[in-house]
């Protein structure tokens, strides 16, 4: 700040704004390397789920015992890609096979124990890319579909704190700069205004989280650039003259 601009009062509203804004800025950039991690694992869970689409609709399977043959060669193949992290992945995995093994030909429970070894599948990945949902109760932890539901509050909760934080990091970021702004004309209070508006907006897209349209898009290769492209879209208003 220059010294002619430093008016007591301005100077320690930007002193008090300054710590909001590092906080918000470090819940930003932490929750872009998240989302990246994220984008990364959404593109396996796409693969492995179009494998599994495939092994269903195999027209050579008609046994119990090829059906477990057939997803446990699967589950070799992305376990050697991915190795599981601890050995009751595996255990469970083995768990599941039998089951399949012993039940009914295309009966619902055996359809029940091939999307069990789906979620195995995937908590498995989510570890191995050191994503691990934090369980309170202990004796869930053994439960794929209970561990999937903690990865996904996971992720939203991701997603949450960084539209909130991108919006605060916006917001601040031009009430810092109208603190040390000698005049504010008419112009810098418009785009002040469009600036927060955008912060605003970018805020109020984490709880679109909630909702079926909201959790595609939060999946998307869409909300990085949407944050990027709103704190390109205020540069660019900074830097473009205004008429009176």
């Amino acid at each position: 700040m220059k010294p002619e601009n430093y008016i007591v009062i301005r100077g320690d509203v930007w002193m008090v704004l300054h710590f909001p804004f590092h906080l918000a800025l470090i819940l930003l950039v932490e929750g872009a390397a998240q989302f990246i991690l994220w984008r990364k694992v959404v593109e396996i869970f796409g693969v492995i789920n179009g494998d599994f689409t495939k092994a269903r609709k195999s027209p050579t399977v008609g046994t119990n015992l090829e059906v477990s043959e057939l997803y446990s060669n699967l589950t070799n193949k992305i376990f050697n890609t991915y190795p599981p992290k601890f050995v009751r992945t595996i255990k469970e995995a083995q768990t599941v096979f039998h089951n399949i093994r012993n039940s009914s030909f295309g009966s619902p429970s055996q359809t029940k124990e091939v999307d069990t070894l789906f979620r195995i599948i995937q908590d498995s990945i989510f570890c191995n890319f050191d994503i691990e949902a934090p369980i309170i109760d202990r004796s869930l932890l053994k439960d794929p579909d209970e561990e999937w539901k903690g990865n996904i509050n996971t992720f939203m909760l991701v997603f949450i704190y960084f539209f909130i934080a991108s919006g605060i990091t916006l917001m601040m970021l031009s009430l810092l700069k109208a603190t040390i702004q000698p005049n504010l004309d008419k112009r810098n209070l418009i785009r002040i205004a469009i600036h927060c508006m955008c912060g605003i907006v970018l805020a109020a897209l984490a709880s679109s989280i909630k909702t079926g349209v909201g959790l595609i898009y939060a999946q998307s290769t869409w909300v990085l650039p949407t944050v990027a492209l709103s704190f390109a879209f205020a540069m660019a208003l900074t830097h473009i003259p205004m008429p009176y």
